[in-house]
């Protein structure tokens, strides 16, 4: 999976390309939030690789001014949880200038890696996602 899609397409897949993963092979891209260094890629990437699910929370997803070039089947508002794989996803609330910001806990096996961007505080609630994160 890829958290967020800052950079062009082209980017995304040389880097993709440099860890030996085809971008087919991904489980889906998580969006943190709809600003453009986070989003830029989507929409060529929707267009090239229709196969690999975007997720992101409702809020955030009516922000993106490429919505509308996803089908449905491309599309996960992303609740608050699910599983992709091997791997159990949970969102959590951000701060940060953006509709509905979150970062994400991820857990393998016993293994939890937290991921947040752009937060200019960082309270005691995000503070506490942080707890036990190996990576």
């Amino acid at each position: 999976m890829l958290i967020d899609a800052g950079i062009s397409t082209k980017r995304i897949v040389e880097g993709l390309h440099n860890c030996g993963v085809e971008p087919e092979d991904l489980s889906g891209i998580l969006i943190t939030h709809e600003h453009r260094d986070h989003v830029a890629g989507l929409d060529v990437w929707g267009k090239r690789y229709p196969m690999v699910p975007i997720f992101a929370n409702e809020r955030t997803w009516c922000q993106l001014p490429c919505r509308r070039n996803f089908t449905s089947e491309q599309v996960r508002v992303f609740p608050r949880g699910c599983v992709l794989g091997n791997i159990r996803i949970e969102s959590f609330k951000i701060s940060h200038d953006a509709v509905d910001p979150v970062g994400y806990k991820l857990y393998y096996k016993d293994d939890k890696c937290t991921y947040l961007t752009d937060c200019g505080y960082v309270p005691k609630s995000v503070r506490k996602q942080q707890k036990e994160a190996r990576l």
